[in-house]
């Protein structure tokens, strides 16, 4: 867990992550999930720093990062399907960001965006009941979207 945790901040010092990026992790963690279980995020200055200074310097860096896959179709319907899919992700779950994305021949929704394989656990065993089809994936995304 020490090694994730070191990971995520040199990952965020050496990239324009900036504070937003902790703070909608420790947001997205903190809230509780049907197990009543929360996690508590403390940064410390070192890091803050690290993270306002990369933050000044602009830089943009892509990680491999888990999500979770909500909808994948290439039916003639799947564009509407995935952009109700993502609404009502939207609707239910404001705090955390879900994409819709088209590769041929697959329109495709994602939520969320963890540096490590447990928050996007997490958050699947969070939605199932919504999402039945929810499933972990594995993807490469800009270090800004890193919850």
């Amino acid at each position: 867990m020490k090694k994730a945790i070191l990971f995520f901040v040199f990952v965020l010092a050496a990239s324009g992550a900036g504070a937003q990026g902790i703070a909608r992790m420790r947001s997205s963690l903190a809230t509780a999930g049907q197990s009543g279980q929360r996690v508590e995020v403390n940064e410390t200055a070192s890091a803050a720093a690290a993270i306002a200074a990369a933050d000044r310097n602009g830089r943009t860096t892509r990680v491999m990062t888990y999500s979770v896959s909500l909808f994948r179709d290439n039916s003639q319907s799947a564009g509407a399907n995935a952009r109700a899919v993502a609404t009502k992700f939207k609707a239910m779950y404001a705090d955390i960001p879900v994409e819709v994305s088209y590769e041929s021949p697959y329109f495709k929704v994602t939520a969320g965006s963890f540096i490590d394989r447990i928050g996007a656990i997490a958050l699947c065993g969070r939605i199932l009941a919504e999402f039945p089809k929810a499933v972990v994936i594995q993807q490469d995304v800009p270090v800004g979207r890193i919850l």
